[in-house]
């Protein structure tokens, strides 16, 4: 149980820590904003382009935010298998 209790203190430290650093790509999709709100001459062209990248600049955030500390979690699990079957190799001989 407390091994579990760890690893999720652990993922919402990560996943905070990420919210933290992802600024640069809330400035790209304000920069997107324009071209999705624009009226005018070739506006149909550019208002799909403004929402095809702001919401693939959103959800490549959120996949990256959300994927990597499972990912952590994942090879940490696998580094104390390894390191328990090391043990228990050792223990062997």
């Amino acid at each position: 149980m407390k091994k579990y209790l760890i690893s999720l203190i652990s993922l919402i430290l990560l996943i905070s820590l990420l919210c933290l650093n992802k600024k640069e790509k809330e400035i790209s999709v304000t920069a997107a904003v324009p071209l999705i709100i624009s009226r005018g001459t070739g506006a149909e062209l550019r208002q799909p382009l403004g929402v095809v990248i702001a919401g693939g600049l959103c959800l490549s955030q959120l996949l990256t935010i959300f994927t990597t500390p499972v990912i952590y979690l994942y090879i940490n699990k696998l580094r104390l298998y390894v390191a328990d079957k090391r043990k228990k190799k050792s223990d062997n001989i």
